[in-house]
């Protein structure tokens, strides 16, 4: 398994864009990647990686918990510090359960299949944004979800959403879990985004430097601002989801791999008990990074 996947993580663009003859190249010519990335020993690092492999690749994956996890957040590897031009392409999307745990409670069947429908005519159109990790004061890099949290939103909507994205904390909001992103949109809609929990799996050095696969256990609350003269009441959404993030460096300004979108139902939402903590949708992207500058300190 953690061999398959290392192969995966590394070549997941490739073997997604490539013709057939050309992937045998990439498989058999020159040096033999499974020499390259082949584990030396055994250890909990690699248990951890052999783990979110399996979430990365798993066509059902079971919810991880919510709880807020203890400790300071775990650190991405420091050569992923900097602007990021991105390139990010829908390759998958699926509805383990069926389409009817993706529609809104009470609305008919076919909303749910059109919004099915809807996602899956994006597959092959890649979508272009910009992204930023920050070099961590002690060592590393960590995300700086407030602006990919406004790039990802303006640029899978193809158009200027977001009024504005910051920190929780600078919101004035109360921040929950390790990481906490509020989004004000420009319509009357606020999104309080919260991480309760990150896993960061290196692969195995030297063979697989730089390599690494994380997961982001998150929940998301859409609100409704109260308009003048509205007087309808709008229940928060709540949506519970799990973002794998698999990147390998392919030279210093480059870099390939893949991001998994899985989304859980909400112990609010009808159909919880029967999904049994199971995905109801994975969305599998192909995801190309170009440096266009380097990390620069959190404060």
């Amino acid at each position: 398994m953690l061999m398959r996947c290392l192969i995966f993580v590394a070549c997941s663009v490739v073997a997604l864009t490539t013709p057939v003859s050309s992937r045998r190249a990439v498989l058999y010519g020159g040096t033999s990647l499974a020499a390259v990335l082949r584990f030396s020993e055994p250890s909990v690092a690699a248990d951890l990686f052999g783990e979110l492999c399996s979430r990365l690749d798993a066509p059902l994956v079971k919810q991880s918990s919510i709880a807020p996890m203890a400790g300071k957040e775990p650190r991405l590897p420091s050569w992923l510090a900097g602007r990021w031009q991105a390139e990010q392409t829908l390759q998958r999307y699926s509805t383990p359960l069926g389409v009817q745990y993706i529609g809104a409670a009470g609305r008919p069947l076919a909303e749910a299949e059109a919004s099915a429908a809807q996602t899956r005519a994006q597959i092959d159109k890649p979508v272009a944004l910009e992204l930023r990790w920050a070099v961590a004061p002690d060592g590393g890099a960590i995300e700086d979800r407030a602006f990919n949290a406004r790039s990802r939103l303006d640029a899978f909507a193809g158009r200027q959403v977001v009024r504005s994205s910051t920190t929780c904390a600078e919101a004035g909001v109360d921040a929950p879990g390790i990481a906490c992103t509020f989004v004000d949109f420009n319509g009357p809609i606020v999104q309080k985004q919260f991480v309760n929990s990150v896993k960061v799996a290196l692969a195995a050095p030297p063979q697989a430097e730089g390599v690494f696969i994380s997961s982001d256990i998150m929940r998301t609350i859409l609100a409704r601002r109260k308009v003048a003269g509205d007087t309808r009441d709008f229940p928060p959404l709540t949506v519970d989801s799990e973002v794998l993030l698999s990147l390998a460096p392919t030279g210093r300004d480059n870099a390939v791999g893949r991001v998994r979108l899985v989304e859980f139902l909400n112990p609010q939402a009808p159909l919880y008990f029967a999904a049994g903590g199971s995905s109801v949708s994975i969305s599998d992207y192909s995801l190309t990074l170009t440096r266009v500058s380097d990390g620069w300190a959190t404060g």
